[in-house]
Parts: C-alpha cells; sequence; structure tokens
C-alpha cells in the first residue's frame, strides 16, 4: 500500500496545472525516492513477487529522472573569469520572527557577499542591520508589516536605477520586488528579486503563479547580463517552475550542484527532508563559479550563497522600468 501511494504522489505531481493539491504533491521528489528505494530493498530483502520490486523501481525511476538533471552541469561551468568580473550573491530569506540579529551578521561577515538579498524583513530587522551599512553603502528596502513581505537589497558595488516593482496579482499589493543594475567592473548586472506568497492559504496558489509569470515576462525585457533570485515557494519539479523556465530564458544556478535544499531547517535529518524553494537564475552571459547553502542562522531557511561571474557583453542600455511595467502589465 506504502509503495502504491508515493507511485500515485510521484505522478500526481505532473498534473500540478489543474489544482493546487497535485501541485503541492510535486515538490517531494527527494523524499518519494527515498522512499521507494527503502520500499524495493525491503521487497527484495523479504523475496516478494515481482510485482512489488517491480512497482517500487518504476518510483524509483520516476523521481531519480525528476532529479537527475539537478545534477549535469551547464556547458561554460568552470570557466576562468578575471577576479573584476566576478559577484558574490548571498540570499537569506531571515524569517520575520526571528530575532537573532548578530547570527546574520557574523555569516555576512564570514561569507563577504559583494550583494545582499534579504527576505521577510520587518522593521525592526532593518533597524538591527543598520551596522551593515558601511560595508553595504548602496541599500534600498520594503514593507516593514511583520507578515513575511518585507525585501530589502544591499550592495557594496555601485546601483543604478534601483527601484521597487509590483508584479503579480493587483489584488496582492503588499509582496513588493526590488530590481536594479549592479556594477561589476566594466559591466552592468541587471538584478531582480521577489517573494511570492507560500501556495497553501486561499488565493496565494494564484497569487504566486502569477507573480512568476509577470517576473518571466519583466526579466527577460531587462538588459543583458541577468540574475533573478528569491525564495520564491516552489520547487524545481513544480510545473510553474518549469513555466518561469521557459518564459524566461534563464537557466537555474544550481544545476550542476545537485538539490541544494533551504526549507525548513527545523526538521529533522537535515537536508533529506528540506525543499528547495531558494533560487538563483541567471542567463547565458553569466557563469554559475560556486553555489551552496550557508549555515544556519536561526531562520528556517538556509541561505544561498552563489558566485557568478560575467561573460564580457559589450551592451550598456538603458531601461526604464516604469514603461517596461506599463506596457507589459497594462492590467495592473
Amino acid at each position: 500500500m506504502a509503495t502504491l501511494c508515493l507511485l500515485l504522489l510521484s505522478v500526481a505531481g505532473y498534473a500540478g496545472r489543474l489544482h493546487k493539491l497535485p501541485e503541492l504533491a510535486s515538490h517531494f521528489k527527494l523524499q518519494y525516492l527515498l522512499g521507494s528505494l527503502a520500499c524495493l530493498l525491503l521487497f527484495l530483502s523479504l523475496h516478494s513477487s515481482w510485482s512489488w520490486p517491480l512497482v517500487a523501481t518504476l518510483c524509483v525511476v520516476i523521481n531519480a529522472a525528476a532529479i537527475f538533471p539537478l545534477y549535469v552541469s551547464p556547458a561554460n561551468a568552470g570557466s576562468n573569469v578575471p577576479p573584476e568580473r566576478r559577484l558574490r550573491l548571498m540570499l537569506a530569506n531571515v524569517n520575520y520572527a526571528n530575532q537573532r540579529y548578530e547570527r546574520l551578521i557574523d555569516l555576512v561577515g564570514i561569507e563577504q557577499p559583494d550583494v545582499l538579498v534579504l527576505q521577510e524583513v520587518s522593521e525592526r530587522w532593518i533597524t538591527q542591520l543598520r551596522s551593515l551599512e558601511s560595508r553595504y553603502p548602496f541599500h534600498l528596502a520594503a514593507s516593514f508589516d511583520d507578515d513575511g513581505s518585507g525585501i530589502a537589497l544591499y550592495s557594496r558595488l555601485p546601483l543604478e536605477d534601483a527601484r521597487i516593482v509590483r508584479l503579480g496579482s493587483v489584488e496582492d499589493v503588499e509582496r513588493p520586488g526590488i530590481t536594479a543594475r549592479v556594477r561589476v567592473g566594466d559591466e552592468r548586472l541587471s538584478l531582480l528579486t521577489i517573494h511570492p506568497r507560500a501556495p497553501l492559504l486561499p488565493n496565494h496558489f494564484e497569487y504566486r503563479n502569477e507573480q512568476l509569470a509577470d517576473a518571466a515576462r519583466f526579466v527577460r525585457d531587462l538588459p543583458v547580463p541577468h540574475v533573478f533570485v528569491g525564495d520564491l515557494n516552489t520547487t524545481p519539479w513544480s510545473p510553474y517552475y518549469k513555466d518561469f523556465i521557459a518564459r524566461s530564458g534563464l537557466v537555474d544556478a544550481r544545476r550542476g550542484s545537485g538539490i541544494l535544499p533551504s526549507f525548513p531547517t527545523f526538521l529533522p535529518f537535515g537536508a533529506l527532508l528540506r525543499l528547495p524553494i531558494d533560487h538563483c537564475f541567471v542567463d547565458q552571459n553569466v557563469i554559475v563559479l560556486s553555489i551552496k547553502t550557508g549555515s544556519e542562522f536561526g531562520s528556517d531557511h538556509l541561505p544561498l550563497i552563489v558566485e557568478l561571474g560575467l561573460e564580457p557583453t559589450g551592451a550598456d542600455d538603458d531601461i526604464d522600468c516604469d514603461a517596461v511595467l506599463k506596457t507589459k502589465f497594462k492590467r495592473r
């Protein structure tokens, strides 16, 4: 019976566009794989009839096939990039209820990111992080309610055209994003970050999907090179994640480095039960030199730390974000 349940859940996610419940089932591929492997080993040790080992094997294949691409490196991995075209980025969902401010400050001191993206920041968090402003003189933050909607960008490198943007449903005005262009040597990197809602409460499933769809269209119109980061409240196995990849033309920075699960940190058995919902995406002009999850700092998320290298593009385009929003998102 457990094996049949695993098989049903394994295939249910592929119907995720039909309803919220099968989409939620799509996120647990690693757990289904581990469960089906355990069932297969049990059946083999008990010398069961061929039918149950066959069902367990099918379940293993379905989930392994979904996970395997994350371990395949992109073609430009490992390329040499001079220091002046490198950027170290750190994404951290701080959890607005978390009050261990010093642990994050210490972690930032250890990891030394050039750009720091924080999500779920509150007014208290912004106040407690003022000591970072001497190291990161370029910064922008929005929405400080204690509801998980706050977002902040800190940079030691100059920012251009840094602004708050609102993507997604007109009814979901409390989920701002930030876009900016980061000066990296002679290049300018277009950055977008958002934090869609968790798809659990009524309407939040639709809000998340609409914000992801808008982000895909928005980022395509930003000047190259691109980077898009955030706690997106989805995993690489969701059909809406796949839609984002197809619409945006971006690549998941974790490709070649595995699953990198980041949430939640409070469950036992560490990475075996966590989900990879904190993401970084790049375009073909950006090389992912390294990517990892960082140490715990009191949040229910692990930080994501990415070392990027920029290919010389020669592009120095300016863009009017307000014009993009007006032309691409007229319904807003």
